[in-house]
């Protein structure tokens, strides 16, 4: 993805008082965490409409995937 903003002096003194190298990674890192935040979001959202799935059933598909044995009984 290509951004392009016309940044002043100001922007890039935020940035890297912030501890970024550049203006470019200091958006970059707010894009990145406002996708985690949209995720977070859209998880508690299933959760509060019931779209979820019990540990019985998630566990042995994720071992499955994983390729891990069955868990000892």
């Amino acid at each position: 993805m290509e951004i392009k903003i016309a940044a002043n002096e100001s922007l890039q003194n935020q940035a890297i008082a912030a501890g970024f190298g550049s203006l470019e990674q200091y958006i970059y890192n707010l894009l990145d965490r406002d996708a985690e935040r949209v995720a977070i979001q859209q998880g508690i959202d299933a959760l509060n409409e019931g779209r979820v799935i019990s540990s019985e059933e998630v566990y042995p598909d994720i071992r499955k995937r994983l390729e891990l044995p069955p868990t000892a009984q």
